[in-house]
């Protein structure tokens, strides 16, 4: 009798998996695909067989990456600012885990350089000039290889300029009184002149002057004296020229002129000087002055007769002497310069404007225009022996004072002469007559003597001699003068200067 039991075998537990890397089971870890089995006893006491189908599949670690950026980098999405090592995981192809590692080295951008400033008109900051006020920022590499940043916080304040045009006479005065400067120069040239001061934004403020001098006058005199007039020629003697008494030279400067003061042997009339300093024919220092041989030798209606002295006066009142030039005059009364013997009479002194003219001798009585002449840098002519030309006339004429200004000989007008002591009269008998200086000078007991090619003021007919007695003597010649032009017709008579002062 067999009495039996058969318990059977089992295969419980199979599976079939598909795992990422490895795979734990049973107690074992598979890490490589295939088919696996574990026995055990099953509940009979029989082999339980399990089988494992195993597929592993494996992460993987793409997208490493060693970084070294500046300031931030951005990776799979984030930002990083700091060093360091970081991750991100994705699923790859087998659905596994793909590591990517990102070794990170962050290296910092600087801002070394600001700075804020305020200049003028415009600033040169790292090879850029800039001319307008802002912000401005200027980037270099630093020493990790970043960018480093200096900021420049700019305002930009302006100069300023202005011109001023200027038309004066002789000098200017230009002065400027302001909160950050000032000044005050006497210029005496024209020319473009500059002042920099501080405008109130601090800054350069230039200030320009252009500036014309309007001045100088010149004067084309005309007169004739008595004393040398020849009325058959309607010209005037040239004998001290042709005797060589008119002095040339006053111990001298070759090319200016003439006697201010006392020349060595001679009497000359001594006039108030009011010379323009820088005029070359003008009077310097008192003297030492020469007129050129070429001019003494010109003979004809333009031969030198005498030196004469013009004024031009202040035409709002006419006893202000504003400037005085001595000059010389021809035959023909033209009154030149002693430079050349032809050209008019320049006074660079004087201002464009009206004046009074006057015209003086050593020994004849002055006159002087009877109204105010207009002056400028084109010539002005003024004729004193045209017997209609306005001439100042003396108050108290013709009561106090019975001549004319002049003395009319026909269609001329001529300087009374006769003043040999240079007292601005004529006179023959009474306190400080001529006639007394004729005898003076004349320097002899013996009367009838006479002084040969002598340069005196009492060689009233301008012969170049002096003679008290016998003919053509200067005595009977003052005589003349006085009993024939003014009334009375006495000896007793005064012929008196008109011209003021």
């Amino acid at each position: 009798t067999l009495n039996l039991t058969v318990n059977y075998s089992s295969a419980n537990g199979d599976a079939t998996i598909t795992v990422c890397d490895s795979y734990s089971w049973n107690g074992s870890s598979y890490n490589t695909s295939g088919v696996y089995t574990y026995t055990t006893l099953n509940a009979s006491g029989c082999t339980n067989t399990a089988t494992l189908n195993l597929t592993v599949n494996y992460s993987s670690a793409n997208g490493d990456a060693t970084i070294t950026v500046c300031d931030s980098y951005s990776w799979n999405g984030s930002s990083y600012n700091t060093s360091g090592v970081y991750t991100y995981t994705t699923l790859n192809a087998s659905g596994c885990t793909n590591t990517a590692t990102l070794n990170l080295t962050v290296n910092y951008s600087s801002a070394n350089g600001g700075s804020t400033t305020t200049q003028c008109n415009f600033y040169t900051w790292n090879g850029t000039t800039y001319t307008t006020s802002g912000v401005y920022t200027y980037t270099t590499t630093n020493a990790v290889g970043c960018i480093n940043t200096a900021t420049l916080n700019l305002s930009i304040k302006y100069a300023t300029s202005s011109t001023t045009n200027v038309t004066a006479c002789n000098s200017y005065n230009w002065s400027y009184q302001g909160p950050l400067g000032s000044f005050n120069d006497v210029l005496t040239a024209a020319g473009t002149y500059t002042h920099t001061i501080l405008n109130v934004s601090g800054c350069d403020s230039v200030l320009s002057l252009n500036l014309t001098l309007n001045n100088g006058v010149s004067v084309a005199a005309k007169a004739m004296l008595y004393g040398a007039f020849d009325a058959s020629t309607g010209l005037m003697k040239d004998s001290l020229r042709r005797a060589t008494n008119c002095p040339s030279s006053q111990i001298g400067i070759a090319g200016v002129c003439p006697p201010v003061n006392v020349i060595p042997n001679t009497r000359l009339k001594v006039f108030n000087s009011v010379a323009c300093p820088n005029d070359a024919d003008t009077t310097i220092g008192g003297g030492n002055m020469t007129i050129a041989n070429n001019i003494m030798s010109v003979s004809g209606n333009n031969a030198i007769v005498d030196w004469i002295f013009v004024e031009v006066r202040d035409g709002a009142n006419f006893n202000n002497i504003v400037a005085t030039k001595y000059a010389l005059i021809q035959r023909d009364g033209d009154i030149v310069s002693c430079l050349d013997g032809t050209s008019p009479l320049n006074f660079s002194c004087v201002c464009p404007g009206n004046y009074y003219i006057s015209v003086k001798h050593r020994n004849h009585l002055g006159v002087m225009t009877g109204t105010q002449v207009t002056l400028g840098a084109s010539t002005t002519s003024f004729d004193f022996s045209n017997p209609s030309a306005s001439v100042w006339v003396k108050p108290g004429y013709p009561t106090s004072i019975t001549n004319t200004p002049r003395k009319t000989i026909g269609s001329i007008a001529t300087m009374w002469g006769g003043d040999a002591n240079t007292n601005k009269n004529a006179k023959y008998n009474g306190t400080a007559n001529d006639k007394e200086q004729i005898l003076y000078d004349f320097g002899t007991p013996n009367t009838n003597d006479i002084l040969y090619q002598v340069y005196k003021n009492s060689d009233l007919n301008m012969d170049a001699k002096v003679k008290y007695n016998n003919t053509d003597n200067d005595k009977n010649w003052l005589l003349s003068l006085i009993t024939i032009s003014v009334s009375p017709s006495t000896p007793n008579s005064i012929i008196s200067q008109h011209t003021p002062n």
